[in-house]
């Protein structure tokens, strides 16, 4: 997706950082805020304003962990749909399924 497109399906326009943040937590399934700024972002604030946006979104799911003390990211249903378009598959063949995201305390 070219840089400031906007997906008909949210409020705000995705850039391709935003989907290589989506394609990260697609690989990785979990990422904490400070993985995230690491891999994506300049500063902590400009990570964390995004992070905002896409949640507010519905593209990311943040959480925290029992015993963690940083939020965690997970691709959420919207997040996954952008993912597979950008793979050329359909959801079903992507190898992400809503229930199976869902974090268990183990993980952590």
């Amino acid at each position: 997706m070219p840089k400031g497109a906007t997906n008909s399906k949210s409020s705000i326009a995705l850039t391709e950082r935003d989907v290589e943040l989506l394609r990260s937590l697609y690989e990785f399934r979990y990422l904490s805020v400070s993985q995230i700024r690491t891999l994506h972002f300049p500063s902590q604030q400009t990570a964390n304003r995004r992070i905002r946006s896409l949640a507010a979104a519905e593209y990311v799911s943040v959480f925290r962990a029992p015993g963690f003390d940083e939020r965690v990211l997970m691709l959420a249903e919207k997040g996954a749909l952008i993912v597979a378009e950008q793979l050329g598959v359909p959801l079903s063949e992507l190898a992400w399924n809503k229930k199976r995201e869902q974090p268990k305390d183990y993980y952590f």
